[in-house]
C-alpha cells in the first residue's frame, strides 16, 4: 500500500491524498486482486462539528476499469456531546457508455454497501468499548449491531 501524504488541495476546501493498493475482488469476470487508486478528501467544518470524507475509487486492471469510479461520501454531524449522525452515500459514476454498465454498478455498489457494513460494525464495537470498558472487560457490554443493512445505504443502485 501507497498512502500519500494529506495536503492542502488548489480546488477544494479541506486536505486531499491519494491511496495506492491492491484490493480483493469478487468479481468472476475479474482477477482475485486488482490495482486500486483512491482519492481522499476530507473537510471539517469551522466550527468542528461536522465532518465531511470522501473517496473516488479507480480500479486498473478490471474489465471496462477505465470506463468507471466508485464514489462514496461519508458526512457525520455532531448531535451532542455523546452522539453523531453519519449519513453515507455511494455509487458508481461511469465516465463512458459499456454494455455492461448495469452489471458493473450493481456488483461495485453492493461490494462497497458490505465494506461500509462492517467499518460501522467495527466502529460500533469501538464505540462500546471506549464509552463502557468495564463492561466489556466482564462481558455485560450491550450486543448486537446498530449498523444499517446493506439495503439502506443510499447510492446509485
Amino acid at each position: 500500500m501507497q498512502l500519500g501524504q494529506w495536503h492542502l488541495a488548489d480546488e477544494y476546501d479541506g486536505q486531499v491524498r491519494e491511496l495506492k493498493c491492491r484490493s480483493m475482488c469478487h468479481s468472476p469476470m475479474c482477477p482475485p486482486y486488482s490495482a486500486i487508486t483512491e482519492w481522499q478528501h476530507a473537510v471539517l467544518s469551522a466550527n468542528k462539528t461536522d465532518l465531511v470524507f470522501e473517496t473516488v475509487q479507480q480500479v486498473h486492471d478490471v474489465p471496462f476499469g477505465s470506463y468507471f469510479e466508485i464514489h462514496c461520501r461519508w458526512s457525520v454531524k455532531t448531535i451532542d456531546s455523546s452522539s453523531c449522525s453519519v449519513d453515507i452515500s455511494a455509487g458508481a459514476h461511469f465516465k463512458k457508455w459499456c454494455i455492461m454498465q448495469s452489471k458493473i454498478k450493481s456488483g461495485a455498489v453492493d461490494e462497497l454497501k458490505k465494506e461500509v457494513g462492517e467499518m460501522l460494525g467495527f466502529a460500533e464495537s469501538y464505540m462500546l468499548k471506549v464509552s463502557s470498558p468495564n463492561q466489556e472487560d466482564d462481558g455485560t457490554a450491550q450486543q448486537g449491531s446498530t449498523a444499517p443493512d446493506a439495503d439502506d445505504i443510499p447510492g446509485d443502485q
